[in-house]
């Protein structure tokens, strides 16, 4: 493995502390959940209690009767409006209209001067409803004469350069497909000397961030202000534009930290619907969710996927068929574009010259499915990396060596019109392998997995900055990429810091507000280090030039001949402060030196519809061990690596590397939610199960590999998706290893794993 030794800066590529880590540690950090606005009203939200039924009536005498009760919003405050929005399909109504399409879904809200008067009014609103037939499953969805889900909903626009063939489908449940096609994979695998066909299971899960989702709207004649924790302030904007009849300049949507998200909060959620709750009290209103709820408004897609593999006696892949299918809920979200993302990487980072792949998102009468770290991609890594070591099992090859045969190398391509693989497989493989001991033997109920997986990052794509530099010397950053744990803001801060050489703490970033910042298309993708990294550190070059080309003037120096540091301008002669620069130039410039920088990437050839900046792989080795007596699976070892091409904050990679392991580990052997005729029965951290501190691994490392090989600042690469993506994959290779059978469908939770020793030993008798 080719590792250079990256250049030593003053800020990259150092541990040093996020910038906001002490108004986190003390509680001082201002969250979506801790806004409070002068004269602010709070809110309750009517569920409906059926997956699908129709409308009949909703009565509200007795709710507005309530002291305290300032209005109550139902589908008769809508009509004026068109109340549908979506990046994609704008299918999702703020409320229910004619029907609810899943359980939870909002019917009416009640506005109310304090929670829990608007709780106790909501418990009394009276709706009634028709029980329709629902479809909670994929193969109820996809079955002859299924009742459709949708019916008629409108396109969106925030995906339409990438989705351009991407139109609302009423005529049956499959809301998007998405296929690709190269070589003749038929003809192939005729010659094959083995063929491997499996299906593989991926359940429903839920991200559950420790802040549920918060939203406080106010409207009035000067326009609409949101306060909220989005990723995507944006495209949260547009769409309030476009359901308010405002232009969008008069529309201001201010996003804060989050307490987590991993894509929950990506694309509007309650934003619609506490605009329309403001409207109508004439105050602003706060929509506070509950965990519960939350789980009701978005969730990851689960899959079906069915993979048919040829390949040669000597272990070389020949063809490869995908067909997956994501369960995405009632609306669209953007899960046609997970669709579209998470099956275009389907068949795995493997040379494959005849390859066909059929990836569909399909409606189902449960809550919508959106972004989940990694998108789309996890789902489709515990299939083919479950499927390649089947066949290195049925050829009688070893798993990694099988791997190390097939992997994509450096430079190759993995689809035509794309960006070259630009990292290396089979060393970091090699290099894991080897430190979990792969040759070495093992003890009975023990095994060991690896999985490889990875992932394109967004384009076409568009990040803008700027950066000020003040009369005190200090800078400031303003972006719209939006903070939800994962250290952007600092990352950005110390981008700015290295070109400006400034001491970090000088330099500040403000929240994406949509009133100041310039445009960002998201905050997702691991794009963010990338995309606004390069534009923070144009725009933070250029102010830089500008500084040199004053102090040129005011000196008589060659620009060449002086140097910046710590704040202060040196040349041979002369030392002076950045203040007394700016100061003793204004008449020249003004007293502040302001430039603006951007990242840009258009559409191209692309199978998706643009090529990738960078790759984001990921490998994962681990060795767990099982109690055959309950089917408990312990993960002994786990070890990550993660290709950052120069690491920003070393410390702030490896964090993201392990807390994506470790989601990885819960939706290895615990996440899981469940549905009993369409009502989801575990919507709360008190029934769903996820990573404890006891669950870590005794060994547990993250690997950074550093090259400065990426499109980003210093040669960066986005990071943070990986573990989650390869872990499922490895752990469930390993439990195959220690138990002697294979499980095609996740969780591998207690009972599942017992049942399967079960059915090996009854085999074997």
């Amino acid at each position: 493995m080719k590792t250079q030794v990256p250049i030593a800066r003053k800020t990259i590529g150092r541990i040093l502390p996020r910038t906001d880590y002490r108004p986190r540690i003390t509680g001082s950090m201002e969250y979506p959940s801790d806004v409070r606005i002068e004269g602010m009203l709070e809110s309750a939200i009517v569920h409906s209690p059926f997956a699908h039924a129709l409308i009949e009536s909703i009565d509200v005498t007795a709710a507005l009767e309530v002291p305290g009760v300032i209005c109550i919003l139902t589908r008769d405050d809508l009509k004026d409006l068109d109340p549908h929005y979506g990046p994609v399909f704008r299918d999702q109504p703020i409320l229910a209209i004619d029907r609810v399409r899943y359980e939870g879904e909002p019917v009416a809200a009640v506005v109310a001067i304090d929670s829990r008067t608007a709780h106790y009014a909501a418990s009394l609103v009276d709706v009634s409803y028709d029980p329709l037939p629902e479809v909670d499953s994929l193969e109820a969805a996809l079955g002859p004469n299924a009742p459709l889900v949708q019916t008629n909903s409108q396109r969106g626009s925030h995906y339409s350069k990438v989705l351009a063939d991407a139109d609302p489908h009423t005529a049956t449940n499959i809301a998007f497909q998405w296929d690709y096609n190269r070589g003749h994979v038929e003809s192939a695998l005729l010659k094959a000397d083995k063929v491997i066909e499996n299906e593989y299971r991926v359940p429903i899960i839920h991200h559950f961030p420790l802040e549920p989702i918060h939203t406080v709207a106010k409207i009035d004649s000067a326009g609409i202000t949101v306060w909220t924790g989005t990723q995507t302030p944006m495209v949260v904007r547009q769409d309030l534009a476009l359901i308010f009849g405002r232009p969008q300049s008069q529309v201001r949507v201010v996003s804060f930290p989050m307490g987590g998200s991993f894509g929950a909060k990506a694309f509007s959620k309650v934003e619609p619907l506490a605009v329309a709750l403001a409207r109508k009290a004439g105050r602003p209103v706060r929509v506070a969710l509950s965990m519960s709820e939350t789980a009701r408004t978005i969730r990851r897609a689960g899959a079906r996927i069915r993979i048919k593999s040829g390949v040669s006696g000597d272990g070389t892949l020949l063809a490869r068929s995908v067909q997956i299918d994501y369960q995405i809920g009632a609306y669209a979200d953007c899960a046609p574009r997970v669709a579209q993302k998470g099956g275009y990487v389907s068949a795995g980072p493997y040379r494959l010259p005849n390859l066909e792949i059929h990836s569909r998102a399909i409606y189902t009468n449960t809550p919508p499915s959106g972004a989940f770290r990694g998108f789309g991609v996890p789902q489709a890594t515990w299939a083919y990396e479950q499927h390649t070591d089947e066949i290195a099992n049925a050829i009688g090859m070893d798993a990694v060596e099988f791997r190390v045969k097939n992997l994509l190398e450096r430079g190759e391509l993995y689809a035509e019109g794309d960006t070259p693989i630009d990292t290396d497989y089979v060393p970091v493989l090699k290099e894991l392998t080897s430190k979990l001991g792969w040759d070495q033997p093992i003890q009975p109920w023990r095994g060991r997995g690896v999985a490889v997986s990875f992932k394109p990052s967004q384009a076409p794509t568009e990040s803008t900055a700027i950066v000020r530099l003040h009369s005190d010397g200090s800078a400031s950053i303003l972006m719209g990429a939006a903070e939800m744990g994962q250290g952007s803001t600092s990352t950005m801060a110390q981008i700015a810091a290295e070109e400006l050489e400034l001491p970090l703490e000088k330099v500040v970033v403000t929240k994406p507000d949509t009133s100041m910042v310039p445009f960002d298309s998201t905050t997702t993708a691991s794009r963010t280090t990338v995309a606004m990294g390069r534009a923070v550190q144009n725009a933070a070059r250029e102010v830089r030039e500008k500084l040199l080309k004053r102090c040129a003037v005011l000196l008589d120096e060659n620009p060449r001949n002086i140097r910046i540091q710590d704040g202060k301008v040196f040349t041979k002669d002369a030392e002076l402060t950045i203040p007394e620069v700016l100061a003793q130039t204004k008449e020249l410039s003004g007293i502040e030196i302001i430039a603006v920088g951007q990242y840009i990437l258009a559409p191209t050839k692309s199978p998706i519809g643009g090529s990738t900046p960078f790759w984001e792989p990921c490998w994962v080795a681990a060795e767990v061990e099982v109690n055959p007596d309950t089917g408990r699976v312990t993960v002994c070892k786990l070890l990550t690596a993660v290709d950052a091409g120069r690491a920003i904050n070393l410390q702030q990679v490896e964090g993201q590397d392990i807390g994506s392991s470790m989601q990885g580990l819960g939706a290895a052997l615990f996440e899981q939610m469940i549905f009993d005729n369409g009502v989801l029965t575990n919507p709360s951290l008190v029934q769903y199960r996820i990573p404890l501190f006891d669950d870590i691994p005794e060994q547990f490392s993250s690997l950074v590999i550093e090259n400065e090989d990426g499109p980003g600042p210093f040669g960066a690469k986005g990071v943070g998706e990986g573990g989650l993506m390869a872990v499922p994959a490895a752990i469930g290779n390993a439990v195959a290893n220690a138990i002697g059978i294979r499980i095609h469908q996740l969780p591998l939770h207690p009972e599942r794993v017992w049942r399967a020793i079960k059915e090996k030993e009854g085999a074997d008798q």
